[in-house]
């Protein structure tokens, strides 16, 4: 699945790289820029702009409209997960760049990982496209918290369904 996540959904956009979706994030393009582009690679627009949504059905692209019933990250996530069944569970072999969303490889070399300081880290990633690393550090409780509760969501949004 492709996406497109518009200017007002950027921490979203993150997780879902991390969780191994392809997604672009736009933030300086006019509607009918990111329409098109949702057209040209068939990219399913998330979006909280209702006329912004409104224009893409139109056009016949495929939208999903995140309403202000929906707060934050994990209840966004949630609610997309119940909707699209996307998988809320982190697979590094398919994880994207946060920042770029290109596809990250391992770095198996001990020698690059003492240049960067990660000599002790058991899985580093980069992105060749960026040049960033990536690793499961501090910050990981935090994105695990989002998950989870986005999994909460999920269910008792699904839950609500049947």
């Amino acid at each position: 699945m492709k996406i497109l996540v518009d200017a007002m959904l950027g921490t979203l956009a993150r997780y879902l790289r991390i969780l191994g979706y392809d997604t672009l994030y736009v933030r300086d393009c006019d509607d009918s820029m990111i329409i098109d582009i949702c057209v040209a690679q068939e990219r399913l627009l998330v979006t909280r702009d209702r006329e912004l949504a409104s224009k893409a059905l139109k056009r016949g692209c495929k939208v999903m409209l995140i309403t202000n019933e929906y707060a934050n990250t994990p209840m966004v996530l949630g609610y997309l997960a119940a909707k699209l069944d996307l998988n809320l569970k982190v697979d590094f072999s398919k994880t994207r760049c946060p920042l770029c969303n290109a596809v990250l490889t391992v770095v198996e070399s001990s020698k690059e990982r003492l240049q960067i300081g990660l000599i002790g880290v058991d899985v580093v990633f980069k992105c060749f496209s960026c040049g960033n690393y990536y690793w499961k550090g501090s910050h990981w409780k935090k994105i695990a918290q989002c998950l989870e509760e986005a999994l909460e969501w999920k269910k008792l949004l699904s839950d609500r369904k049947s």
